[in-house]
C-alpha cells in the first residue's frame, strides 16, 4: 500500500496544507528549524494529537477551531483488500451499475484507491473516520448511489454480498480499510528509541513504534541465511556493528550488540542495546521493516540527528534499493538530500505564522546539483539559506562576515556566502554558457536559493564575457574596487606580524623594513601586472596582482621555506589588519556591506 495524497488542517504550524500529492517512492521533506517538518511527518504517520493551528490573527478569546484532521487517499493491491476484508465484518461498499450484478468484481483490478479522515476531535479522541463519498474510486459510483453489503463466509475464505443499501452512512469501505493499513505506517524518530527488551513471542511484525523489536528479531534470528543478510546490511550502515543477538532474559528477549566477531565466542563482550548510542537501535528497526516486509509507508524524521553524515548517506542508498516501499523522510542535511535520489520534495517555510508547502520534484534536486557542479560549489554551502551571496572563493567566505563585523554589522539570518569556483571561464569562450549558469543562479527558486549579490575580483570586469554576463544577472553583479581581495592584503606591519608567527621566524624575527624592501624592490616587477604605477600608489594598489606579489614574498624573504596559502593567511592577515590598521580597510568594508540585502 501507499499514499497517493493527503491533505492536513489545523495542526500545529499546518493551517492548511492543501491537497498534495506523495510519490510513490522517495519523498523529502526539507526546512529550517521549526518550519514545520516533523508535524508534517506525525500527520502523514497519523501520529498526531490535538494540537490546533495558532496565529495572532485569531484573538486569544477566540474559540479553537476542535477538530485536527488528515484526509488520505490511499492505493493497495486487490489481495491486501481482500484479505482485509476476509478478516474484518460487513462492510457497506459503494458500486456503479456495471458492478450492481457482480460487486466482488473490483477484486480483478491490479489497484484499489480509498479515501479515509483521521482526527483528532478536542474532546472526542483520534479516530479513523468517513470523508468523502464514495470512499473508493469505482466510476460514477456516486450518480448510482448503491452500496454493496460485503461479508466474509464463515469460513473466511471467501467474500459475499448481503445485500445493497442506498445509505451513504453504510459505507464503511474505505476507513475501515485505513484502519488496518495503520500497522503498515512507520515513523521512525531519534526520540523514541526501539527498546532493548520486550516479551518473548512469536509475532514476526514489528509494531509502528518499533516497542517490540527485540520479539521480531528473535523470530528473525533462526532464519541463519536471512538474518545473516540483514547483519550484513546493517553493517553497511554502521561497520563497526559485527553481530546482533536476541538473548532469553527471564520472560523477555534483550538486544545484544557485538563489537566483536561472534566467532569469538566472547559472549561477555556483547553490549545491550541500551548502552549503544540512539542510531544503532533505529538502525536495526528500520531496516527491518525494509528487508522484511512487502511494501510499507515508511517515515523517518531527520535521520541525520542520530547518524553520522557517512552512515545517513548509506542508509539513503540501501533505501533507494528496497524500492517495494514509500518513503517519507525530514531532512536538513544536505548529505541527505543528495544521496537520497528523490522522486519529490517538499520544501516548508514558515511564513506568516503558519507553514508555506511548496512542491518540488526530484529533477529539481538534480538540476540543483548540476548548476552548482558547473560552478564549482558544494549544495552544503547553500542548503537552508533564503539568499545567497555569491563571491570569488573560500578566503571571501571567510573574510567577508569578518569585514562585516567589523564595519560595526551583522549577517542577516537566512543569508548565506557561497564560492564560485571556476570564475576564470568567464575569460574563455564558453563565457556565454557560463553566462547561462549564473542567470539562473540569480533566478533562485527551489532548492537554491535566490542570488542577491554576485561578487567578483576586479580584473574579471574586463573580461570578455562580462557584458553578457551582465545582462544575465543584471543588478545583482558587482566588482571588487581592486584586482583582487589580497590587494587589500598589502599592509607591511600586519605581513611582518603574520611571518613572525611561522616557524622559520621563532628565533629571529623579520624585521618590518625587511618586507617593506622587498615589496618596494619587487612591487613594479612585470609579472605582477602594475609596473606602470609607483609602488604602493592608488593605482599600483588597485591593479597589482596581490596573491601573487604575497606568494613570491613568502617564498623569498623565508628562503623557501614558507608558503602563502590563501585560504590560510588571507583570513589571518586580514584579522591582523582589522586590529592594526582597520581605516586600510575603509573601501573594503564598504564594498562588503554594499552587497547585503537592503530590505
Amino acid at each position: 500500500m501507499w499514499i497517493r495524497s493527503f491533505t492536513i488542517k489545523n495542526y500545529k504550524p499546518i493551517e492548511d496544507s492543501g491537497a498534495r500529492t506523495l510519490a510513490r517512492g522517495m519523498n523529502l521533506v526539507i526546512g529550517q528549524n521549526s518550519s514545520g517538518k516533523t508535524a508534517f511527518l506525525q500527520a502523514i504517520a497519523h501520529r498526531i494529537t490535538y494540537s490546533p493551528h495558532r496565529n495572532s490573527s485569531r484573538s486569544a478569546a477566540e474559540p479553537l477551531n476542535p477538530l485536527t484532521s488528515v484526509d488520505f487517499d490511499m492505493e493497495l493491491t486487490s489481495q491486501e483488500a481482500r484479505n482485509i476484508l476476509l478478516s474484518g465484518g460487513q462492510v457497506g461498499m459503494p458500486v456503479n451499475q456495471e458492478l450492481r450484478g457482480n460487486p466482488l468484481g473490483f477484486l480483478a483490478r491490479p489497484e484499489i484507491s480509498i479515501s479515509a479522515r483521521f482526527g483528532v476531535h478536542q474532546r472526542n479522541g483520534a479516530g479513523w473516520q468517513r470523508s468523502k463519498y464514495p470512499s473508493n474510486d469505482i466510476p460514477d459510483a456516486v450518480e448510482f448511489n448503491q452500496q454493496a453489503q460485503l461479508q466474509p463466509n464463515p469460513e473466511r475464505s471467501q467474500l459475499r454480498v448481503a445485500g445493497f443499501s442506498t445509505q451513504h452512512e453504510t459505507d464503511d469501505f474505505g476507513h475501515l480499510l485505513a484502519q488496518s493499513l495503520s500497522s503498515r505506517v512507520y515513523l521512525f524518530s531519534s526520540l523514541r528509541v526501539p527498546a532493548s527488551r520486550s516479551n518473548a513471542g512469536s509475532d514476526p511484525s514489528l509494531a509502528p513504534n518499533a516497542a517490540n523489536l527485540p520479539q521480531v528479531l528473535s523470530t528473525f534470528q533462526p532464519i541463519r541465511h536471512l538474518y545473516a543478510s540483514y547483519i550484513a546490511t546493517v553493517r553497511r550502515v554502521l561497520p563497526i556493528v559485527q553481530w546482533v543477538s536476541v538473548e532469553p532474559v527471564g520472560t523477555e528477549v534483550e538486544i545484544r550488540v557485538w563489537h566483536v566477531d561472534d566467532a569469538t565466542g566472547r559472549h561477555d563482550l556483547a553490549v545491550p542495546l541500551a548502552e549503544c548510542g540512539t542510531g544503532v537501535g533505529q538502525v536495526l528497526a528500520i531496516l527491518y521493516v525494509v528487508m522484511r516486509s512487502a511494501g510499507d509507508v515508511i517515515c523517518i524524521d531527520e535521520p541525520g540527528s542520530f547518524l553520522h553524515p557517512r552512515a545517513a548517506k548509506e542508509l539513503m542508498v540501501i533505501l533507494n534499493e528496497h524500492s517495494q516501499h514509500q518513503y517519507v523522510i525530514t531532512t536538513h542535511s544536505p548529505e541527505v538530500v543528495t544521496s537520497s535520489h528523490p522522486d519529490k520534495v517538499f520544501l516548508l517555510k514558515y511564513e506568516n505564522e503558519r507553514t508555506a508547502i511548496e512542491e518540488l520534484s526530484g529533477l529539481d534536486v538534480r538540476s540543483a546539483q548540476q548548476i552548482l557542479d558547473e560552478i564549482g560549489s558544494r549544495f552544503s554551502d547553500v542548503f537552508g539559506a533564503d539568499k545567497v551571496i555569491w563571491v570569488e572563493g573560500p578566503t571571501e567566505v571567510e573574510c567577508f562576515p569578518m569585514l562585516l563585523r567589523a564595519a560595526g554589522a551583522k549577517l542577516p539570518a537566512g543569508v548565506a556566502f557561497a564560492q564560485l569556483a571556476n570564475t576564470d571561464d568567464l575569460q574563455g569562450r564558453h563565457a556565454d554558457i557560463i553566462a547561462q549558469i549564473y542567470r539562473n543562479l540569480s533566478a533562485g527558486g527551489g532548492l537554491i536559493p535566490k542570488a542577491i549579490a554576485v561578487s567578483l575580483d576586479g580584473d574579471k570586469a574586463e573580461s570578455k564575457g562580462v557584458p553578457t554576463l551582465k545582462r544575465a544577472c543584471g543588478d545583482v553583479l558587482h566588482f571588487l574596487p581592486r584586482w583582487t581581495y589580497e590587494n587589500y592584503l598589502l599592509h607591511v606591519p600586519s605581513i611582518c606580524a603574520l611571518l613572525n608567527t611561522l616557524e622559520t621566524y621563532q628565533e629571529v624575527p623579520i624585521s618590518i623594513d625587511a618586507v617593506a624592501n622587498w615589496i618596494e624592490r619587487h612591487g613594479a616587477d612585470v609579472v605582477y601586472g602594475a609596473n606602470n604605477h609607483p609602488v604602493n600608489s592608488p593605482e599600483w594598489l588597485r591593479t597589482v596582482h596581490g596573491a601573487s606579489l604575497l606568494e613570491h614574498l613568502f617564498e623569498d624573504v623565508s628562503a623557501a621555506k614558507e608558503t602563502y596559502r590563501k585560504t590560510l593567511h588571507s583570513p589571518a592577515l586580514t584579522r591582523l589588519i582589522i586590529e592594526r590598521a582597520p581605516d586600510t580597510l575603509v573601501e573594503l568594508k564598504g564594498y562588503v556591506s554594499s552587497l547585503m540585502p537592503q530590505h
